[in-house]
């Protein structure tokens, strides 16, 4: 048995790593307990990322009552259990409140300056200099008050400016004193490649720091609950993107982008940051009431300064306004797309005629999708509009779609199916005949492709659609294998083939 090649392969390190980071942390304690070899990479796995909580409790009990610290005072012995493991943990993350004598513990018993010399991300943790080691490349920030942030950022200045991915999460409104401790880290931290903020922190001195950093390659800004506003409320003025302070070569390595400004502001500010014509992911999101002129202005503005886009996201939050398909008449110059996501764009008074001029040019998609920020159906599609799409996009992998499951399903047997689709999302709608939805969903979807629905639909009658389709489809291709196979018996397999 032992010289057979399977124990010989599972003794194998990488190996042993992607089987054991596919198992929990109670499977790989057994794991680490078959032997020395098990053990190691075993052991790995599981402090790999770890909670504060049961990281610190190696050293001494833990209090149960917010803020988090010590029940005693840590002795030798406590450090030699805590060195075993402290060499392992890369990812280290917070929750909840911890008490800042904690820290201090921490630094007056610690036997090397560095607590965790591998660690390379930090998530939710408090301001203290004590994990701020350059080594840390991600760094995630969240329910931080402002005072908090400000330290943090201060850290990050002096010791952290080697930082790679960093996240702001806060929505309270920042006061000029935190944007201006955030200008002052921006300029030193030229390493950063990808920076996530809200909104609310962009403004004309913020959007110039972004601008001048050599290697930023994503930057995200959203607000999750932010009240409709009107034209020109952003923080952000045209006259500063024209100004001579602002860099003549901005986001020089920029790739990925998301923000939030109205349509006829973001026609401006486009073409100024992507001069380098570095862009391949936008997404867009406006507050605002915007019409089809506004749209249809913003997608020729982007086909021009965008010219090797590959993932758009355009969305509006209001529903008051109604935008459809046939409007959109720029959005047909973006041939290069491979992702497509519109939201609150309504399909029109004949959806299959509306969508079809806006899906002929943009055959290459591989990702569409086609939402509704709040339910309404205006923005329902009917049945037929699946089969006009698989007739179109051949080679779409992904479809997020909200379709109108409680009429009548489209009449005809053969429709033409997707051909490559592995995930169809189904939003919101009701449904009154799930056996009729289940067979037409089975005449166009593909072997083994996931059908999605809204979780709190789960338990409703897309249950049972989604437990029918899979059968049928399958049922499908084992009649037309049955059916070629008699084919080939009587005709030859020649024939067949042809």
């Amino acid at each position: 048995m032992a010289d057979s090649p399977t124990p010989k392969a599972l003794l194998l390190p990488e190996i042993l790593k992607k089987i054991f980071e596919l198992s929990g942390d109670g499977c790989n304690a057994l794991n680490a307990r078959v032997c020395k070899d098990w053990s190691d990479e075993a052991l790995s796995v599981i402090w790999h990322d770890v909670d504060a909580k049961n990281l610190f409790s190696l050293l001494a009990p833990l209090g149960t009552a917010p803020p988090i610290g010590f029940t005693r005072e840590l002795e030798e012995e406590d450090w030699d259990r805590f060195e075993r493991y402290s060499f392992k943990v890369h990812v280290l993350r917070f929750s909840g409140q911890y008490n800042i004598s904690l820290f201090k513990d921490l630094g007056h018993g610690r036997r090397r300056l560095d607590l965790l010399p591998n660690l390379q991300t930090l998530y939710g943790p408090p301001p203290t200099p004590l994990l701020a080691y350059p080594s840390v490349q991600n760094l995630l920030l969240e329910n931080c008050n402002e005072q908090q942030l400000i330290a943090w950022l201060a850290i990050i200045s002096r010791r952290m400016c080697h930082v790679q991915r960093l996240t702001i999460e806060r929505g309270i409104p920042p006061s000029d004193q935190l944007l201006s401790s955030l200008v002052s880290t921006l300029r030193k931290t030229l390493a950063l490649k990808e920076l996530k903020m809200p909104m609310s922190y962009i403004n004309d001195n913020t959007f110039h720091a972004f601008a001048s950093l050599p290697n930023l390659r994503s930057l995200q800004a959203s607000d999750l609950y932010r009240i409709p506003t009107g034209p020109g409320s952003e923080h952000l003025s045209l006259r500063s993107l024209i100004s001579k302070a602002f860099p003549s070569h901005p986001f020089p390595s920029l790739v990925a982008l998301g923000i939030e400004l109205n349509f006829s502001t973001a026609g401006i500010v486009i073409p100024r940051l992507n001069v380098s014509r570095t862009l391949r992911a936008l997404r867009m999101r406006s507050w605002c009431n915007e019409s089809s002129d506004a749209c249809s202005s913003l997608f020729e503005v982007i086909q021009k300064a965008c010219p090797g886009l590959e993932h758009l996201e355009i969305a509006r939050t209001d529903i008051g306004g109604t935008i459809r398909f046939s409007t959109l008449d720029g959005i047909q110059c973006f041939q290069n797309l491979t992702s497509l996501s519109l939201c609150n764009f309504i399909p029109g008074p004949n959806h299959t005629f509306a969508l079809r001029p806006l899906l002929d040019a943009l055959a290459g998609l591989e990702s569409l999708t086609l939402c509704d920020a709040f339910p309404s159906p205006n923005f329902v599609h009917l049945p037929s509009s699946l089969a006009t799409i698989a007739s179109v996009l051949k080679n779409l992998k992904t479809l997020s779609i909200r379709i109108s499951a409680g009429s009548a399903m489209p009449v005809s047997k053969f429709p033409v199916p997707f051909l490559k689709l592995q995930k169809l999302h189904l939003g919101a709608s009701s449904i009154s005949r799930p056996t009729e939805v289940a067979m037409y969903l089975s005449r166009l979807l593909p072997p083994g492709c996931k059908l999605e629905v809204p979780v709190f639909l789960e338990r409703t009658k897309w249950s049972i659609v989604q437990t029918w389709v899979p059968l049928l489809v399958q049922a499908r291709v084992e009649a037309r294998l049955k059916a070629r196979m008699e084919t080939e018996r009587a005709l030859g397999p020649a024939f067949a083939t042809e």
